[in-house]
């Protein structure tokens, strides 16, 4: 992924199950493929079973869980951090961000940030009145004051202004001038001779020999005995001058404490309040590690856009992420029925009455004329024989078989021989499951007034779930007084028989049980052929609320 580039969310429901994972992580990697944007495939919740066994059988990550998709730093355009080293001189800093047309400068050492300086504090410094010693007070490298003077180091081996003294220049009144020169001064000096001795004997710290004036060799040995830099610049005793306090390292002049600084996990409406209350026309970004990775401004912030969602295998805002209001909704994937519209803008919606959302991305790929790779077809086709229940399903259609028959063979696959072992290593639970079964692959419906919940567990053996009959009721109690809904329908399907046991609890509870059979009293109650949550027990709670 290139460095802030605009990414666009490819997500599946709450809950998630196989079909909407793989779909979300299929429909990503022929979007990649075939547009020129970055499409990251996301989840909303914990992999159940069947769908860690898949990824990890074909090699593939499971996706980023989000919880939020509100916008966040990580989300803008940022600008590249114009980072810099505290030695780096006043001269060379408002330079270098004249030259980028920046406003910011962030001091850092390995990455983490020491401080900041703004245009404006280095503008400041020219007008502000500095002490004479401000080379030394500073700590101003000998390198900064060759950089800016453009110039050569005559004698010494100095790296830094070692010894406290003002800056003086040596001017042609030498009674006048001498009286002011004293010792460890830095003075700029011209070619006389006998101004660079009287310079020498007053053990000045430096001297800086101006329009490349010389030394003579017997002056520059006496310099050195003397321990006394001396440098040479082409420039002149004014420009000397007035360049000299340039040299300053910038970390003279930054902001150490109380720095504002943001993290690529923060939502946007923390920046928009802070930037209301700071001065600063930058600020920097950090990472996890607290290192500096990214510059951003109030021209950022009002370019932000919401970010893109494609929503696949379902299409109602209560079962997409909670703040789906933030997103902008590009593209919808389904084979569920439609339910009221979330868009306000046209998009591109496909749904098709098919056994799972998977074969509609299959075929999509087909379309693009693109074959998916040996793996991905693993992946397609475990989603079909999961969502289709290997076509014992209700949903399942020709098509569907078809698909399955293709992608098997480029996969590699006896179909009917993987969806046994799938299946297999998919139904396992024991007691310390159930919790995570009864938050799992459940869709939650809004009808008129009323909220439900309608869960599915699939199994190879329906006596276990018999036996763990109170457990499961329990768990399914305690989830609803989270909730607060007022139906909980939990299905627990034999795959190979062909028949679901169904529990139900809630306020609405006896309603339901009376409304499916009227001799479903309590607990777990067996109905032979029930395999759909979709198209067989969805309609039926439908139509008690109609």
């Amino acid at each position: 992924m290139k460095k802030n580039e605009q990414v666009i969310y490819i997500s599946g429901h709450k809950n998630p199950d196989t079909d909407s994972i793989v779909s979300a992580i299929a429909y990503a990697n022929l979007k990649n493929q075939v547009s020129k944007e970055n499409f990251v495939p996301l989840r909303l919740g914990n992999l159940n079973r069947e769908t860690t066994y898949v990824l990890e059988r074909f090699g593939f990550e499971e996706p980023v869980l989000m919880e939020s998709i509100k916008p966040r730093v990580k989300d803008l355009a940022m600008d590249e951090p114009l980072c810099v080293r505290e030695n780096l001189s006043l001269f060379e800093a408002v330079d270098l961000l004249q030259e980028e047309k920046r406003h910011t400068l962030f001091v850092t050492e390995e990455g983490k940030l020491f401080g900041l300086v703004s245009l404006q504090d280095l503008w400041r410094s020219y007008s502000d009145v500095w002490a004479d010693e401000i080379l030394y007070d500073a700590k101003t490298p000998i390198e900064n004051i060759l950089k800016v003077l453009r110039g050569e180091v005559v004698a010494g081996k100095e790296v830094r202004v070692h010894k406290r003294g003002a800056m003086r220049v040596f001017a042609n009144a030498p009674k006048k001038t001498t009286n002011a020169i004293q010792k460890n001064d830095v003075v700029i000096v011209g070619n006389r001779r006998e101004d660079q001795l009287e310079c020498i004997d007053r053990e000045v710290s430096m001297l800086i020999l101006t329009r490349n004036a010389q030394m003579d060799p017997d002056v520059v040995k006496k310099a050195e005995e003397k321990n006394i830099m001396v440098l040479r610049t082409s420039l002149s005793t004014f420009m000397t001058a007035r360049l000299l306090p340039q040299a300053v390292p910038i970390a003279y002049r930054m902001t150490r404490s109380d720095l504002r600084v943001f993290h690529l996990d923060q939502d946007l409406d923390e920046l928009r309040k802070e930037f209301m209350e700071t001065r600063f026309r930058s600020y920097p970004v950090l990472d996890g590690d607290d290192k500096v990775v990214g510059s951003i401004s109030r021209y950022h912030l009002l370019q932000a856009q919401k970010p893109g969602l494609i929503m696949v295998d379902h299409n109602e805002a209560n079962q997409s992420i909670d703040d789906i209001d933030y997103a902008d909704i590009l593209e919808v994937i389904d084979h569920h029925r439609v339910a009221a519209p979330i868009f306000n803008e046209p998009i591109f919606f496909r749904n098709e009455p098919l056994g799972a959302t998977a074969t509609i991305v299959a075929k999509m790929f087909f379309e693009e004329e693109i074959e998916p790779s040996k793996e991905m077809a693993g992946l397609l086709l475990s989603a079909i024989l999961s969502d289709t229940l290997e076509f014992r399903s209700p949903t399942s259609t020709e098509e569907d078989r078809r698909m399955v028959k293709r992608l098997g063979k480029i996969a590699g696959l006896d179909p009917h021989t993987y969806a046994m072992e799938m299946f297999r290593e998919g139904t396992k639970f024991h007691k310390e499951d159930i919790k995570s079964l009864v938050q799992g692959d459940v869709k939650t419906y809004e009808i008129k007034d009323k909220r439900c919940r309608i869960g599915q567990v699939f199994t190879m053996d329906l006596s276990t779930a018999k036996d763990l009959e109170r457990n499961f009721q329990k768990a399914m109690e305690d989830l609803l007084k989270i909730s607060q809904e007022d139906l909980f329908i939990l299905m627990v399907t034999d795959i190979l028989q062909e028949e679901s046991l169904l529990l139900c609890v809630g306020k609405l509870k006896e309603d339901m049980q009376r409304h499916i059979d009227e001799t479903w009293k309590d607990g777990f109650f067996l109905m032979p052929k029930l395999l759909s949550r979709k198209k067989q027990l969805l309609p039926k709670v439908l139509s008690l609320f109609d």
